[in-house]
């Protein structure tokens, strides 16, 4: 049951970072065309949710030496995924071993 809801909880996320990821494609930023309207709210909304763990790793990211070959794209998200998966993955051993 708890395996159930940390993997669901993960996937969720995953899904979520996904989205965004490709809207980012599609609107830069926060820049939505005709004034936002749902599009806005689901960007706006995507944004809330995984900006608390993107802008860390950002930093992270800025800080270390290879920031320089990192300066136009934002690995961010890709280090994101990894890390959910790696947690996911840790916290159901934990579980299984209780």
């Amino acid at each position: 049951m708890i395996q159930q809801i940390i993997l669901y909880t993960a996937r969720t996320f995953e899904v979520v970072l996904l989205m965004r990821i490709v809207l980012s494609w599609f609107f830069m930023g926060r820049a939505v065309p005709n004034g936002g309207g749902v599009a806005g709210q689901i960007i706006g909304l995507l944004y809330i949710v995984t900006e608390p763990v993107l802008n860390p790793i950002r930093k992270l990211i800025i800080k270390s030496p290879i920031k320089s070959i990192m300066r136009y794209l934002d690995f961010s998200p890709i280090v994101a995924l990894a890390l959910v998966r790696g947690i996911a993955a840790l916290l159901i051993r934990i579980v299984q071993i209780f």
